[in-house]
């Protein structure tokens, strides 16, 4: 048995390596809300400069219906807006765009509204499948890592599953917090609430007579301010997948206590402070609670916390003596990760996965070369109502069927056969790959991607039927 020492200093490493993998999703993430102040800046102030006469526009002239050339152009970029395609998580805003596109009658105020509205879903769909892809990979490297380093301490291993999309998604859904809210409804509040203030923000400057160039710095600058509590929300999710991770370690393999480890320096919170160095049975393990994140932006852990470490530490292989009765083996001091996780982490052959059988659907995930949202599959092609979800039911899919779909998409994408390319302004390249898909019965689909840069996967944007021609 390792000192008390080497699990502290092991799970400083751990919440430093979490850490390091929140920032650089922060970094990207933030980036991603410059790139949209930019966008919308640049939009709203050709929009408010094809209005306006003599550089003015009022909100009496703003809520005039659209001439007959701005309602042509306003169309073409409601198209391209349908067709760069955006992660939604009931479709609404897709059928909103279609129904725009159609209408006769828009004013330019309604126009200008949808600028902006779309710029939000694209960020708010990109920060989604960012939150829900950190999330995910910080549980199985916390969970793995923090075994690894256990067993290690203990000096014997045995076999443990690697987890998989079943226990991934049970734990993107467990509402940790005390409102009771997941990541994703407070996302999409966020959404809500962004869209309602550029809306009143673009009026009220129009209705004020503000210069047109202010109205679109102040828009852009709007969506600037929101920054800071996306990152903020990040940091405290992944400090509390961390702690489910932790927690789910401790419980498989037998860990009966826990002690809190705060990062003590001036920035440390009272409460923070008042829970280091105490210690808790794991079976009562809560975040929030006597678990981290006890408050936003939390940077406080835990570590295994043994009775007796003398009792414990004279006998460092205890567990050895039944090695060939529960599958125990000697775990050196020398052993590597690599080594570690090749001889006892398992791959889970997942039920109800792909035409060709069970999938290891870690696997699949894992060598990809695309990206698909959990959110895009259970809440928009197959949620009741969503606008193709009925296209994938005729097929013998259920609501229940989300793991399924993404495994069978997953591995149906083939790059090579990709056609209908089209590169966008900001460098993005949309295309479509026709697939045989079906539960019961195989229909073709078409599906549509989207590469946001060169070096990044192609991410799932849409997927419906579409018959040969």
């Amino acid at each position: 048995m390792k000192s008390r020492e080497y699990w502290e200093k092991r799970a400083v490493q751990r919440k430093l390596q979490a850490e390091r993998q929140a920032v650089k999703t922060a970094d990207e993430m933030l980036a991603d809300y410059d790139r949209a102040a930019a966008a919308i800046r640049k939009d709203i102030g050709y929009w408010l400069g094809k209005f306006a006469e003599n550089n003015a526009l009022s909100l009496t002239d703003a809520r005039k219906l659209l001439k007959a050339d701005e309602l042509r152009e306003f169309r073409w970029t409601v198209e391209e807006y349908i067709a760069k395609g955006q992660k939604n998580i009931d479709g609404k805003w897709e059928r909103q765009l279609t129904n725009a596109s159609a209408r006769v009658h828009i004013s330019r105020l309604e126009s200008m509204e949808t600028v902006l509205r779309q710029h939000v879903e694209e960020l708010t769909g990109k920060r989604i499948e960012q939150t829900e892809s950190l999330l995910s990979g910080l549980y199985e490297g916390q969970y793995l890592g923090r075994a690894f380093d256990l067993q290690k301490g203990l000096g014997v291993g045995w076999d443990l599953q690697r987890p998989d999309l079943h226990k991934l998604d049970k734990v993107l859904k467990t509402r940790w917090a005390p409102d009771g809210e997941l990541y994703s409804d407070r996302i999409w509040k966020d959404k809500q609430a962004l869209v309602s203030e550029l809306n009143a923000s673009l009026t009220q400057g129009l209705a004020t007579g503000k210069p047109l160039q202010k109205i679109a710095d102040g828009l852009a600058e709007r969506l600037s301010v929101k920054k800071s509590a996306a990152r903020r929300l990040l940091y405290t999710e992944a400090a509390a997948v961390t702690t489910l991770a932790e927690k789910d370690c401790y419980q498989d393999l037998d860990v009966a206590e826990y002690e809190i480890l705060a990062t003590l320096d001036s920035r440390t919170s009272a409460i923070c402070r008042s829970m280091d160095g105490k210690h808790f049975p794991v079976s009562e393990m809560k975040e929030g609670v006597n678990a981290p994140p006890f408050h936003p932006n939390c940077r406080t852990d835990t570590c295994p916390y043994f009775d007796d470490w003398e009792e414990l530490g004279g006998e460092p292989m205890r567990a050895a003596r039944d090695a060939e009765d529960k599958g125990y083996q000697l775990v050196p001091a020398e052993m590597t990760y690599k080594e570690w996780e090749g001889r006892f982490v398992k791959e889970k052959a997942v039920e109800n996965a792909a035409e060709r059988g069970i999938i290891e659907i870690v696997k699949v995930l894992a060598e990809a070369p695309c990206t698909i949202a959990d959110a895009k599959v259970s809440g928009y092609l197959l949620k009741d109502g969503a606008y193709h979800a009925q296209e994938f039911f005729d097929v013998g899919y259920t609501p229940d069927d989300a793991e399924r779909l993404k495994a069978e998409l997953m591995a149906a994408f083939d790059e090579s056969k990709a056609v209908e390319y089209k590169t966008f302004p900001d460098g993005a390249v949309h295309f479509c790959i026709y697939i045989e898909l079906g539960a019961v019965k195989k229909r073709r689909f078409r599906t549509v991607w989207r590469r946001d840069t060169p070096d990044s996967k192609p991410r799932f944007i849409t997927a419906y039927r579409k018959d040969e021609d």
